[in-house]
């Protein structure tokens, strides 16, 4: 794959990592015209972060794993899959297209090993939030995965990649994982102290 094609794109207040699934309604009609050209072409589409009602420039890739269901008037529910994180430089109509498409560019991560100091958060975090119980092992070892577990909200997984480089991730996720253990025994401790009183 080219680090710029063109793909069509569907503007989305979801932001995932490569490998996570999500499922979509589609009922708008441009939308319908979108999935079905996807499907009929293998092709995959992009997905720009809506913040606050404004399409990001960040965003990610996605294929279509599944169709769901499918009404008489074309409304589905599609599963897709996470591809590549990507840049959108550019956005267009087209008059023979109801949808947008638009450039993207890849965003490239050197490593996406987790380091020692993460993969140990990680496994504490875990251990903290699901009261003790050893979190599964991560199937492909890479970042991306180690993050989908967290159960992060959209806006969250944003803020580690928006305005950073890409090799800034795992920073970004150390620290978050140091404030949420920090948070998690604090409420622990403040809830044995109401137990004991």
């Amino acid at each position: 794959m080219n680090d710029i094609q063109t793909y069509p794109i569907f503007p989305l207040s979801v932001f995932a990592f490569p490998g996570e699934e999500f499922e979509l309604h589609i009922f708008e009609e441009r939308y319908k015209h979108l999935v079905n050209d996807v499907m009929e072409s293998h092709q995959m589409f992009g997905i720009p972060y809506v913040l606050n009602g404004e399409a990001q420039d960040r965003g990610c890739l996605v294929r279509i794993e599944t169709v769901k269901n499918q009404t008489e008037n074309g409304e589905m529910d599609i599963v897709v899959k996470v591809v590549e994180l990507v840049n959108f430089l550019t956005r267009s109509s087209s008059p023979s297209k109801l949808y947008m498409e638009g450039n993207v560019e890849l965003l490239h991560f050197e490593d996406t090993k987790p380091g020692p100091r993460l993969l140990l958060l990680y496994h504490r975090f875990m251990l903290m939030r699901d009261e003790g119980k050893e979190p599964e092992p991560l199937v492909d070892n890479n970042i991306f995965e180690l993050a989908a577990r967290l159960k992060i909200p959209s806006n969250q997984k944003f803020s580690f990649i928006d305005d950073q480089l890409p090799e800034h991730f795992e920073r970004n996720l150390t620290n978050f994982l140091t404030l949420q253990i920090q948070i998690e025994s604090m409420t622990q401790e403040m809830g044995s102290r109401f137990v004991l009183n």
